[in-house]
């Protein structure tokens, strides 16, 4: 069964404010990401008001990077401390309780729906996704105990690639220093 993100989600975008050196909220930036992870060790802060209290977002929000080069989505985790997105980004709050954050996340990252919303992209420069297409798209419903397999098998083959990357990187280190004694003997 397939549903559609506006009936298991509220969708919003995210907050635009310019960012603060200091506040007790971090603002999420496309910046802030490689590879689908966040990465920002320096995260830049806005201060906190009643203005952006009902952007801060909650544990299993959704973001989906909705304007920019790359597309992708990632789900907040409370422990990087409080947090807005920026005006980048789409915010999806899951209310149902059929899917999980974490799967709905695998599945705006997939190939195939990259693809899908590169397609409905508009803008020459700049590819926006709109979001009533993104309110359109389908997801499917599989149980619960399904969702939390595929979650596990994603996770363990992103541990896998980041340590075939870390060995390939170490590798290459190894050729270059021996390729270079070799030269210079």
């Amino acid at each position: 069964m397939k549903v559609k993100l506006k009936d298991i989600a509220d969708i919003q975008s995210g907050f635009y404010q310019k960012p603060k050196d200091k506040g007790d909220v971090i603002y999420i930036q496309a910046k802030d990401f490689q590879s689908n992870h966040f990465t920002c060790n320096n995260n830049t802060h806005i201060i906190s008001s009643g203005k952006i209290d009902k952007h801060i977002l909650n544990k299993g929000d959704v973001l989906l990077a909705s304007k920019g080069v790359k597309t992708f989505a990632w789900s907040y985790k409370t422990e990087i401390g409080p947090a807005v997105a920026s005006s980048t980004f789409f915010v999806i709050r899951i209310i149902d309780n059929r899917i999980l954050p974490e799967y709905l996340t695998a599945i705006l990252n997939h190939r195939k729906t990259i693809q899908y919303f590169d397609k409905l992209s508009v803008g020459s420069n700049i590819k926006t996704i709109k979001i009533n297409v993104l309110k359109n798209f389908e997801v499917p419903v599989i149980e619960i105990q399904e969702q939390k397999k595929l979650i596990n098998f994603l996770s363990t083959w992103e541990q896998e690639k980041q340590l075939t990357l870390e060995i390939i990187g170490k590798k290459e280190k190894m050729y270059q220093a021996t390729f270079f004694n070799k030269l210079n003997k």
